[in-house]
């Protein structure tokens, strides 16, 4: 069950995912999570995000939501990786 919380760091992440992501991303994702079998089996996560197709953010969202729902530590590896290798650019709020 996704809590509002963990849905919050679901959306966020999947917003990371689809700005920076390529398939070889999703492939390290599997590798450290322990789900390759699901990321590589799903029928349209690679192909959609190869071909630039509007479903990519919805194929993204499924197995992000899905590694969540079945394994919280995983997903927070996830979550570790992403920022790791794609830190968030820092923002300067002037006073």
């Amino acid at each position: 069950m996704v809590d509002y919380e963990l849905g919050k760091r679901i959306l966020a992440l999947r917003e990371r995912v689809v700005a920076d992501f390529n398939a070889g991303d999703w492939e390290e994702v599997g590798l450290l999570t322990g789900f390759s079998d699901m990321i590589s089996k799903h029928p349209r996560l690679i192909r959609s995000l190869a071909w630039g197709d509007e479903d990519y953010a919805g194929n993204a969202l499924a197995i992000i939501k899905r590694i969540a729902e079945q394994n919280e530590k995983a997903f927070t590896i996830f979550e570790k990786h992403v920022t790791e290798k794609y830190p968030e650019e820092s923002q300067y709020i002037s006073a």
